[in-house]
């Protein structure tokens, strides 16, 4: 963890760890690790509507061998890499930290409903590309011979939204897709890369300099 983090020259490492290591012990049980329980129970409305589903998406990207709990090195080393994406700004460097998160019952692919629970939370968080919103619908004719045609658009519907994203991802049409299929295409992955660097994940995330 400490290794990639000394390779940003401006960034104090061993704070870093430190605060990491604090919030850890905020959220650690009894048994040493973080389990992924929703949270939000003081907030209201749609923060705690949120909050209880961002803590699960959470910790599918931190828990690195799939056993449903979280340690301290899976916590920090989870932290590091979404920092170093930030800092980056390449969404490409989650790898598959991002395809973990977004495949809810560990079976390899992305199905769905699985894409649709992503998608909307997506939404919610206002967290999609402003050019995947945007459905063409049709367009004008040129009233000049030198301008283009003026294109028409509409606003799509987190519904739309998925079957926007599926017909992207999804090359061989069998209704799911595959970590080699998610890998030819940055949609998704920058969609969650905004979504990481929500107001909503900024207290997780957020390093003070």
């Amino acid at each position: 963890v400490t290794g990639s983090l000394r390779a940003m020259d401006d960034l104090d490492t061993e704070a870093f760890v430190d605060a990491g290591r604090a919030a850890f012990s905020a959220a650690v049980g009894p048994d040493g690790r973080v389990r992924p329980s929703p949270l939000g129970g003081a907030m209201g409305g749609s923060a705690a509507a949120a909050t209880a589903e961002l803590v699960p998406l959470l910790c599918r990207l931190l828990d690195a061998d799939g056993d449903g709990v979280v340690t301290e090195h899976e916590f920090l080393a989870g932290q590091a890499l979404v920092f170093a994406a930030a800092r980056a700004g390449d969404s490409s460097a989650l790898g598959e930290a991002c395809f973990r998160a977004l495949d809810v019952d560990r079976d390899g692919v992305l199905s769905r409903d699985e894409v649709e629970a992503a998608v909307r939370l997506m939404v919610r968080v206002r967290a999609v590309r402003p050019k995947d919103q945007k459905e063409n619908v049709g367009q004008l004719r040129r009233v000049h011979k030198w301008k283009r045609p003026v294109r028409l658009h509409k606003q799509r519907s987190a519904e739309s939204l998925v079957e926007y994203y599926m017909d992207m991802y999804d090359a061989n049409r069998d209704g799911f897709i595959s970590k080699e299929e998610f890998c030819q295409h940055t949609a998704l992955q920058q969609n969650f890369f905004d979504l990481l660097n929500s107001a909503e994940f900024g207290s997780i995330f957020q390093v003070r300099e």
